[in-house]
């Protein structure tokens, strides 16, 4: 656990699932919301689906092409690169992940 003012919890969570949420937001459900997903990003379906379900990890190319701004994509290639590095170091540090609870 971290300092009483740093938020340092026992579990990680894929960006894959915070990009689903996004895509589910805006009503880009199933595979057509993911070949949607794709085409905005400028991105292959393949790689889509790989950060969707954790097996792709986010590179600082693909997490520009997820900051595209179009909708829903309109949060910058840091945020992107942020939630990979907090989930792959808390996968390295033995914390539980919560991505498919």
């Amino acid at each position: 656990m971290g300092s009483a003012d740093t938020f340092d919890p026992d579990w990680c969570m894929r960006p894959g699932v915070v990009l689903q949420e996004m895509l589910d937001y805006e009503g880009l459900t199933g595979p057509m919301g993911m070949r949607m997903l794709a085409k905005i990003a400028g991105l292959d379906r393949a790689v889509v689906e790989g950060i969707l379900v954790g097996t792709q990890p986010i590179t600082p190319a693909i997490a520009q092409r997820l900051a595209c701004g179009t909708a829903p994509l309109r949060v910058s290639a840091q945020f992107w690169l942020n939630l990979e590095t907090s989930y792959r170091d808390g996968l390295a540090a033995g914390k539980k992940d919560i991505s498919d609870e």
